[in-house]
């Protein structure tokens, strides 16, 4: 009998074993082109952060058995040889890039305020200047020996080089003859729109069962067209589901042939992991254990299958790199002092944060430290140098104000500090923003609220469509996102102070909804002023005596008739003093209460609504 169990414990085991051992003989129509190890001489960097993991966030294929990678963070391009499986090269690059794309004569790469052509050695032969029209490059492509800056509001800015200017197009360049774009057009509806040569115009109108994340036009491959839908899984916390369709383009129409799941796999960040280029279509799968590049080894319509998939064991496991983020050292709540704010429109909002990212300076050698002061570390971020520079620098704890900033510098601080230990060193030290300081003073708010705090002062969407120009993304002891835009297809331009996801400074990226998974929430300020600003004050009068024991009558004419209930509510007295005020109780929150009378205050003199 003993024999028997253990013969029966040992058939058990293996049977355990056998059914969570990964399916490796399934057929994929997938081929494996590289594999890369992380932090590895001969493989990709992984660096953990607050806001997000990061290695390469863009891959390309120069030419067969290369390929070439991105890193923002450390500033490089990655030449690996797939069929040696060694790096070949690696190009330290003085500026913080976005993205690239690959030539015969070399690369072509964007950094924030410039597009840089650079030869095979990585020296730069040339830049150009697009900061005054573009905020941010969402892709580079190189079509018919042009080069072609995309856009999160998915328009090609082509490179004339002649002229030494960029000219806008709508639309995303997908090859000589068509421009496309797709866009969100309800929560379970979405449109693709191809416009080609003699205005030929071809249209499809998708419904979908669940509700649509953000939608992205990826390439087209001869008359196969790729387009990434994303879905709603759960809404909070967040659970999105990726797929890539596959459309035949035909002479006047768009017929779906087949169906790419990606694996729900996500160990760092990648800007673009699905790629169709004129090698084909690659997807770059970033797992705990390794990197991994898979191209789709037949790309003919006929070879085309209802579902294709990785191989089995990708999606037999999944990892979301946003629940594996470092911690945030902030003030704790329970001692954080709290202020009044005032409302606020969203415009205001945007219009607070963009300096940030523009803000032009002068670095002085005595900005640039290595040292200790206030009791921590004080480390300049890498990027700043001596001479002119452009937006405000990362600070750990950091609250400034743009005068604020610029004293500082005057005053010999460092601009900005990097060292990621304690709470901060104090302006006495070093002056720039972190993440929620920036969020801080965009909302115009007159003291930092941290990550944990911003719930205090906001409301949780129940979805991300609620989302709108000015609201955050916020995820509580880690990291906060401001929107700047909403797009067409359901992503979000985003400005945000960040380390490694905006070079330590405050930045532009674009993300799509599956970019906030796992504990990001989407929250909008309590304070916001909705709807359209109100540009002309209105014509005000309060007959009342001295003292009232009751209730008065406001006279007021507004000639723009916009936001009559906010100006209404929103009144000041001269001299710094205030009534007490909200929407739904009137001027006074005591309503008159005999309890009250400290609060009580006269009301001669003049009012402004």
């Amino acid at each position: 009998m003993r024999n028997f169990k253990l013969l029966f414990l040992l058939l058990s085991l293996w049977l355990t074993g056998y059914a969570q051992k990964p399916a490796q003989n399934s057929v994929s129509p997938f081929q494996e082109t590289g594999t890369f190890q992380w932090n590895t001489a001969n493989g990709l960097p992984y660096i953990q952060s607050f806001s997000g993991n990061y290695s390469a966030e863009v891959y390309r294929q120069p030419a067969p058995g290369q390929l070439a990678f991105l890193s923002r963070a450390n500033h490089s391009l990655l030449l690996f040889n797939t069929i040696t499986g060694k790096k070949e090269k690696s190009i330290s690059l003085p500026f913080s890039p976005v993205d690239f794309t690959v030539t015969g004569k070399g690369y072509f790469v964007a950094g924030t305020q410039n597009l840089y052509a650079l030869d095979p050695s990585g020296k730069i032969m040339q830049e150009w200047y697009f900061g005054d029209r573009i905020r941010y490059v969402n892709d580079i492509k190189y079509v018919n020996n042009r080069v072609c800056l995309i856009t999160p509001d998915q328009k090609t800015w082509i490179l004339n080089t002649s002229g030494h200017r960029f000219e806008e197009r709508d639309g995303i360049i997908l090859n000589d003859t068509w421009t496309g774009k797709v866009l969100k057009k309800g929560r379970n509806r979405f449109q693709i729109i191809l416009n080609g040569f003699a205005d030929k115009l071809i249209t499809k109108n998708v419904t979908t069962v669940k509700p649509l994340g953000t939608l992205k036009l990826i390439g087209l491959f001869n008359n196969l067209l790729f387009v990434e839908v994303q879905t709603i899984e759960k809404e909070l916390p967040l659970k999105v589901k990726r797929n890539i369709r596959i459309y035949k383009l035909g002479h006047s129409k768009l017929e779906q042939v087949s169906d790419f799941l990606l694996p729900d796999i996500y160990y760092t960040y990648i800007k673009h992991d699905v790629t169709v280029s004129a090698s084909g279509f690659s997807v770059f799968i970033s797992a705990p254990e390794e990197a991994s590049i898979y191209r789709l080894k037949n790309l003919k319509e006929s070879a085309m299958t209802p579902n294709l998939r990785l191989p089995a064991h990708f999606y037999q496991t999944s990892y979301q790199y946003n629940n594996h983020l470092l911690p945030a050292m902030e003030s704790s709540p329970k001692t954080f002092k709290r202020v009044k704010s005032a409302p606020i429109t969203r415009k205001k909002i945007i219009q607070n944060a963009e300096p940030y990212a523009t803000h032009k300076w002068y670095c002085h050698a005595s900005n640039i430290w290595d040292r200790d002061c206030g009791g921590v570390h004080v480390k300049t971020p890498s990027w700043v140098t001596v001479g002119n520079n452009i937006s405000v620098p990362y600070m750990w704890g950091g609250f400034s104000s743009l005068s604020q900033f610029d004293q500082g510098i005057t005053n010999g601080v460092s601009a900005g500090d990097s060292d990621t230990h304690g709470n901060g060193a104090g302006s006495s030290c070093a002056v720039g923003v972190d993440c929620s300081g920036f969020v801080s003073r965009a909302w115009g708010l007159g003291t930092k609220y941290c990550t944990r705090c911003i719930p205090d002062i906001s409301t949780r969407y129940p979805s991300y469509d609620d989302l709108k120009p000015g609201d955050v993304v916020n995820y509580e002891g880690h990291h906060v996102r401001l929107i700047h835009t909403v797009n067409d297809n359901g992503s979000f331009l985003i400005i945000e102070a960040a380390a490694s996801s905006t070079d330590w400074r405050v930045g532009y990226n674009n993300y799509s909804v599956a970019d906030f998974q796992g504990r990001y929430l989407p929250r909008k300020y309590n304070q916001v002023i909705e709807g359209k600003p109100d540009t002309i004050p209105p014509t005000t009068s309060i007959t009342a005596q001295k003292w009232e024991t009751g209730d008065f009558t406001v006279q007021f004419t507004d000639r723009d008739n916009e936001e009559i209930k906010d100006r209404f509510y929103l009144v000041s007295y001269r001299k710094d003093n205030h009534w007490e005020a909200n929407g739904s109780s009137g001027f006074f929150t005591d309503n008159f209460s005999s309890s009250g009378l400290s609060a009580w205050k006269t009301v001669s003199g003049h009012w402004s609504v």
